[in-house]
């Protein structure tokens, strides 16, 4: 889980499922969620998302 600053917004990101490497890790699967960055309320729905490598 990340919490990122895009163009004046806060966005929660949560990893969900990685493939394994032998040299680390890749992201396979995460959602995302745009949160107000003074309060952290939600706003929006949360977004899921996938990668195929």
């Amino acid at each position: 889980m990340v919490y990122l600053f895009i163009q004046n917004s806060l966005v929660l990101i949560n990893t969900l499922e990685v493939n394994q490497t032998n040299n680390g890790y890749l992201s396979k699967t995460y959602s995302s969620q745009y949160l107000d960055p003074k309060t952290q309320i939600p706003i929006g729905p949360e977004g899921y998302f996938s990668d195929d490598f």
